[in-house]
């Protein structure tokens, strides 16, 4: 099925030519009058994320080689280990279904099921560590209609399912470019703006602040 997914998103051939993305997007948060901004630089699987939520605040999180960081209002800024941090490497990717042998080890088929006439295909993706994330494909058109995890914070574990909506054709590849996130007590909605491929990235935002490399801000960064 993941093969037929890169398929289906503009093909392997395509998609390995990816070597760099950036994207802006907003945040909403449904109910709660709750609206923020995304932005992501990505090269090479190091990255830098930002959301900033007023009345929130902003996160904040990259990585930078073998350093996994993050810094936001609650939790401060500290260096990710474990699952938490192979959470926030896979959940970089802009195409995980196409790139997941990067991040995960295994691949299995569990379900096969159908939801309002569309027949669903369920792979789960697991790694040696315990990390696992179950996505969903329409075995029609062969694209990513859905995931579901657990995401592991300093206070537990909390599941996420996620849908994936509006997908667009990006120079040849196909991206979803809204995503609607179930947090049980709480609904998001991810939109991308603007995304652009193979983008010049600055590799100094990658770092994490306080160390031997200093970060950059955004400001300071090419491709947006």
């Amino acid at each position: 099925m993941l093969d037929r997914a890169a398929v289906a998103m503009g093909g392997r051939q395509a998609i390995d030519t990816i070597q760099s993305f950036h994207y802006r997007g907003t945040i909403e948060m449904l109910g709660q009058n709750i609206r923020g901004d995304l932005r992501i630089w990505w090269k090479g699987g190091d990255f830098y994320m930002e959301q900033i939520v007023p009345g929130i605040g902003e996160m904040r999180a990259g990585k930078q080689g073998d350093r996994i960081w993050a810094d936001d209002p609650v939790n401060g800024r500290r260096r990710l280990t474990g699952i938490e941090a192979e959470q926030h490497t896979w959940a970089s990717s802009l195409l995980l279904a196409a790139d997941w042998k990067r991040y995960f080890d295994e691949a299995q088929t569990i379900a096969e099921r159908e939801v309002d006439g569309h027949r669903i295909l369920d792979v789960r993706l697991s790694s040696a560590t315990g990390l696992e994330v179950t996505m969903s494909f329409d075995a029609d058109t062969g694209l990513q209609v859905g995931q579901s995890f657990e995401q592991v914070t300093p206070m537990g574990r909390q599941p996420f399912d996620v849908t994936f909506e509006d997908y667009r054709d990006v120079d040849g590849i196909k991206i979803a470019f809204r995503q609607v996130i179930d947090a049980k007590f709480q609904k998001i909605v991810q939109v991308i703006e603007e995304v652009e491929l193979n983008a010049a990235v600055d590799e100094g935002l990658f770092a994490q602040p306080g160390s031997a490399d200093v970060v950059r801000r955004p400001s300071a960064a090419r491709g947006g």
